[in-house]
């Protein structure tokens, strides 16, 4: 997405991630609950690995633990940020 989303956009995001939010509580919940620093930083990690798939790197290529800088990535962030 390299606009602001519209109304309907924003409700399809927001529909989508309920959704994940309940996908993630229902993989890590035990009887103790869940547990909150694994459910954010599984949101994180998909959220991370979500945009780097989408700038078309060839992830492939790279060694496990390769630092990626992608100029892609930082204009994508950019573009969501407030004015």
């Amino acid at each position: 997405m390299s606009h602001m989303p519209d109304s309907k956009e924003l409700a399809q995001l927001d529909s989508a991630s309920a959704q994940l939010i309940d996908q993630i509580v229902a993989g890590l919940q035990n009887e103790r609950g869940v547990h909150l620093e694994t459910a954010i930083g599984a949101a994180g990690s998909l959220a991370g690995v979500t945009l780097l798939r989408a700038t078309g790197v060839n992830l492939s290529e790279l060694t496990a633990g390769s630092p990626v800088f992608v100029d892609k990535v930082n204009e994508s962030v950019k573009s969501f940020s407030p004015s």
